[in-house]
């Protein structure tokens, strides 16, 4: 399957989380902050890639905890108490034709939203990645209209 975007905080069991933690241990040539992508079929996770290096929910899950999450990753401590300010809605965007690289900066000045550019130098052609966006809301349908308005945006500086 391919990334499409997703949602943070997502409720899962204890046994899904108990899964995560073990394989975080088992990872002892990794240090810092590594991501494990999982899906859940059945009630059980299964691991379908692990990142080590910052990923993508960490964009989003950095403005809806209440924690420094490097810190927790570089020492951890796992069982550390979060608590969240909202969710997080990330979704990525592909191209709907060829485009040239543009400045993005008029993007940068939003505090409620945060798009990571995928354009190459040479521009990027049809279906190619073209951002991530996330946003955060107080509900999933909040920070969802959120990525739905500035997805619009995009396509018009893009393809105007």
């Amino acid at each position: 399957s391919l990334y499409g975007g997703g949602l943070t905080p997502i409720k899962v069991s204890s046994n899904i989380v108990r899964t995560m933690e073990i394989t975080a241990k088992n990872l002892n040539c990794l240090r810092g902050f590594i991501g494990i992508d999982f899906m859940i079929s059945k009630g059980k996770p299964y691991i379908t890639d692990v990142n080590p290096r910052l990923t993508t929910s960490y964009v989003g899950l950095r403005n809806i905890v209440n924690i420094n999450i490097p810190s927790i990753a570089l020492n951890k401590n796992l069982r550390t108490s979060i608590n969240y300010d909202g969710v997080a809605v990330i979704k990525k965007l592909k191209a709907e034709r060829k485009v040239k690289v543009k400045n993005l900066s008029i993007f940068t000045e939003r505090y409620d939203v945060f798009v990571n550019p995928m354009i190459a130098l040479s521009g990027i052609d049809k279906m190619d990645d073209l951002a991530v966006i996330t946003a955060k809301g107080k509900t999933k349908k909040e920070a969802a209209k959120k990525i739905e308005e500035v997805e619009n945006e995009l396509k018009s500086y893009f393809y105007d």
